[in-house]
């Protein structure tokens, strides 16, 4: 009985609600488990992408297909189970202002379907983003997983998260270790023009809620007042005043294009230093072919 009480245990810690979590400090952000697993993951990625860099381009395909189906489940999923403890647990209501895939990560759940099924231009401001800010936005979520702040390591909603920006990591890699698309420096403002248009909704809602609201508590993506981003946005969002409140949306918006860059100049030296090695290689080998052939 004690076996069966203790594994029942493990399984509802496991799915807690993060108000049941009271003695936790946030002590597993940057913790020793979570470190081995950053580690563990990013040499899982280098290995998964040498081992398949010849990956056919119909199976990236059916990867990215795959992918684009199973990914917006498990978010639902996420939903639905923080809405279940928000509305018939803790007798609350819906988080609109919190809970809504809007966030500027979120764009790796519509990306996706445009990167697997679209054609055309849909499909390469698509692949853009996957390579370039979407790199970028899942690996700075995946090493500072916020969620830890308030749920341990080893819980649904850590782990759902820490997986989901693995995966924006993951994808924007193998994407380019197999040659399927490799950014050039237009695919940069492919993908800011890509996350221009989708900040349109978040900024609308935030803009929406806030005036339905008593509390400014809408702030997707950054874009109505910064303060739920680590540094510097809200301090701009005061200095330009309410005046210019739309300034400072369209600036936010703007100045996601440096994660972009960012991300491709990483991207574009790695290649370079591959591109290196392996023709020095190559050399080293033409050089050893002629000296053999002189012995013989």
């Amino acid at each position: 009985m004690s076996e069966i009480r203790s594994e029942r245990t493990m399984v509802s810690d496991f799915f807690g609600y993060k108000l049941e979590f009271e003695g936790y400090d946030g002590g597993d952000l940057f913790g020793t488990t979570h470190i081995l697993f950053m580690v563990g993951a990013f040499l899982f990625t280098g290995l998964v992408c040498v081992l398949t860099r010849k990956t056919p381009k119909r199976r990236v395909e059916i990867f990215l297909k795959v992918l684009s189906v199973v990914v917006p489940v498990l978010e639902a999923a996420k939903i639905c189970w923080e809405s279940y403890y928000d509305i018939h647990v803790y007798g609350g209501q819906f988080n609109f202002s919190g809970l809504l895939p809007l966030y500027p990560c979120s764009l790796f759940l519509y990306a996706l379907p445009l990167a697997a099924w679209a054609k055309g231009k849909p499909k390469d401001f698509a692949l853009s983003f996957l390579t370039t800010m979407g790199v970028f936005f899942g690996l700075t979520n995946f090493v500072y997983l916020n969620v830890l702040k308030v749920y341990p390591l080893f819980t649904y909603a850590s782990m759902v998260s820490f997986n989901y920006h693995f995966l924006m990591v993951f994808t924007g890699v193998f994407l380019q270790a197999t040659g399927y698309y490799r950014p050039r420096l237009y695919s940069v403002f492919k993908a800011e023009g890509l996350f221009a248009l989708y900040a349109l909704v978040p900024a609308t809602v935030n803009y929406i809620g806030n005036r339905i609201s008593p509390f400014e508590w809408f702030d997707y993506c950054f874009l109505y007042n910064g303060n739920s981003f680590p540094f510097l946005l809200s301090q701009v969002r005061q200095a330009l005043g309410e005046d210019l409140r739309l300034v400072y949306t369209l600036l936010v918006i703007a100045g996601f294009t440096l994660p972009a860059l960012v991300a491709f100049g990483v991207s574009a030296g790695i290649r370079g230093a591959i591109g290196i090695f392996g023709r020095k290689k190559q050399e080293n080998a033409v050089q050893k072919e002629k000296y053999m052939s002189k012995i013989r």
